[in-house]
């Protein structure tokens, strides 16, 4: 019995594996995934730049640190939606039309 994880795969299980990861709706999902990771660390970067709200100096140290920390986590979801929609419709969209043009080259980008 062979270990299934130092066995090189067949030919067919290549052919499956390219099939999937070719299609545009893998793309478009993997992009999104990539894209939320993405802008939650943007937007956690961003939020700590920009704090809007302003602070009750009357609370104590530790209400003020949860009142920041709350809206840093809710601009970097916000963020991450941004990012993860943006990124899912581009790659769908480039991908689409890059199978309808049948070519790989720097216009498809364009015109996503």
């Amino acid at each position: 019995m062979s270990n299934p994880f130092t066995r090189m795969p067949s030919q067919d299980e290549r052919a499956a594996a390219s099939k999937v990861t070719d299609s545009c709706a893998f793309k478009a999902g993997f992009s999104g995934i990539a894209g939320y990771g993405i802008g939650l660390m943007f937007g956690l970067v961003l939020s700590g730049i920009e704090f809007s709200s302003p602070v009750d100096t009357t609370a104590s140290t530790k209400q003020q640190v949860k009142t920041v920390l709350k809206d840093m986590g809710n601009k970097s979801l916000s963020s991450a939606k941004n990012f993860a929609i943006m990124a899912a419709i581009y790659s769908g969209s480039e991908c689409m039309i890059e199978s309808y043009r049948a070519k790989n080259d720097i216009y498809n980008s364009i015109g996503a």
